[in-house]
């Protein structure tokens, strides 16, 4: 049985950093931050009681800033006048 979950995140090839998301039944929700550009490997990572520890697959993507700036507001004309 899974006694507690971590989540594996390694940026760039650098040290990977563990977050712990308690048990395998518990809701997470959380933000994490990377520079545009990065390469981002994730695991899931599962812990037994006696410490034993088993990997699920790698997920790999690319941080890229794909989302356009706000709509811009429509014309208007303030005034009128006549020539």
């Amino acid at each position: 049985d899974v006694a507690r979950r971590a989540l594996v995140v390694t940026v760039n090839g650098s040290t990977a950093t563990e977050y712990d998301v308690g048990s395998p039944t518990d809701s997470v929700s959380s933000e994490l931050i990377f520079d545009v550009d990065s390469t981002v490997s994730v695991v899931v990572k599962d812990f037994d009681a006696a410490g034993n520890f088993a990997l699920g697959a790698e997920l790999i993507f690319v941080v890229n800033d794909d989302v356009p700036p706000s709509v811009p507001g429509a014309v208007a004309v303030m005034e009128k006048r006549q020539l």
